[in-house]
């Protein structure tokens, strides 16, 4: 794989990012169209990602596929020290720093369907995506230097968490998912395969979708 492929998930990751900006979706209320550009230009730069490093993710597959049976209770195991990790960061800065935790924008609006959309979508593919970007392209292709692992560990961790910038509009409530993106790298480091990382990351999302699409449901039978 050139330079371009190993780098290319995470150049993709950012144009993506950066396009996603100008698609307003916490307004008062959401057009459908801003809703299917915003996923329309995801899946694009995800399935780029897929087609440039699809040698490698069949390959990392079929490594995958030969492990024991006790691969998923490791990812079960992953999940909760994820969900550990949030947990106890969360409420270490909600005690030492003067922060708001800001209230969901769906609760505000009268946008349920084109959220849960979202919700059902990106979620599915984010965990794929983020862990190509991430923890292959800008961790793993940088670990063959000296002090290189723990360098690259932790940008790759920083820029990770900072990409959830917009779920709160505050830096601060980022550094949980900073800490998320260490421990996946190190999750990474030591299976040596992505799809360990993958899974936990698609059952943190997923758990995450199924709990906020429940207190939506139950948000709107009350109005």
């Amino acid at each position: 794989m050139n330079q371009l492929k190993k780098y290319f998930p995470i150049l993709s990751f950012f144009i993506v990012f950066a396009l996603l900006k100008f698609t307003p979706l916490n307004t008062t209320e959401v057009k459908p169209s801003n809703v299917i550009i915003i996923v329309f230009i995801y899946v694009i730069g995800f399935l780029s990602t897929l087609f440039v490093t699809k040698d490698w993710i069949k390959n990392q597959w079929k490594e995958f596929k030969t492990h024991k049976w006790t691969k998923y209770l490791w990812i079960l195991l992953f999940y909760i020290l994820s969900f550990v990790i949030i947990s106890l960061t969360r409420k270490l800065i909600l005690n030492y720093f003067d922060v708001d935790v800001p209230e969901d924008a769906s609760s505000k609006t009268q946008t349920f369907t084109f959220y849960s959309f979202i919700a059902i979508i990106l979620p599915m593919l984010a965990p794929f995506y983020e862990e190509i970007a991430f923890r292959y392209s800008l961790f793993y292709q940088n670990i063959n230097r000296k002090f290189s692992n723990i360098i690259f560990a932790v940008i790759s961790s920083v820029l990770f968490g900072l990409i959830h910038y917009y779920n709160f509009n505050s830096v601060v409530l980022t550094i949980p998912y900073m800490f998320i993106g260490l421990f996946y790298c190190f999750v990474y480091y030591k299976t040596r395969n992505i799809y360990y990382t993958i899974f936990t990351h698609l059952l943190v999302n997923w758990i995450n979708v199924i709990l906020g699409i429940i207190g939506l449901v139950f948000l709107n039978m009350q109005h």
